[in-house]
């Protein structure tokens, strides 16, 4: 079975995002889940992100 870094690298090849690397891609989807987890914590309200 693929990993999911795998299966995003297989779709992404003839995209313009083709350029990222797996490191790139792993951090864009820690980021959205933890994103995700603080609206669920904030009842889907307006939440800021710290850069």
């Amino acid at each position: 079975m693929k990993s999911l870094r795998d299966n995003l690298r297989d779709r992404r090849s003839h995209l313009e995002v083709g350029t990222r690397t797996a490191s790139d891609w792993e951090h864009a989807i820690l980021t959205g889940h933890d994103m995700f987890r603080q609206l669920v914590a904030h009842n889907g309200r307006q939440h800021r992100v710290r850069r």
